[in-house]
């Protein structure tokens, strides 16, 4: 999903707001119903994909901690979805 600047909505895991600086760009994904959600140039979408943190399993997984926001978060965290 992309907004009219071309930006790419992603949401961080987990639902905490949270400062990002990918080189020198900044983005605060602010949390909205439990949805931790910014708005992403297009050109650091695929860096932030990158970065993976560690589950708590006692096995050392890890899991993505941003990925690309469905249309269902991008509609709650808007309040679309309750118009």
């Amino acid at each position: 999903m992309e907004n009219e600047n071309g930006q790419v909505a992603m949401v961080y895991r987990p639902r905490n707001q949270k400062y990002v600086q990918v080189g020198k760009s900044e983005y605060i994904f602010s949390v909205r119903r439990s949805i931790s959600f910014a708005w992403v140039d297009r050109d650091d979408v695929a860096k932030l994909l990158l970065i993976h943190k560690s589950c708590g399993c006692a096995n050392g997984s890890t899991h993505p901690a941003f990925r690309l926001a469905t249309d269902q978060e991008y509609r709650l965290w808007t309040g679309i979805a309750d118009r």
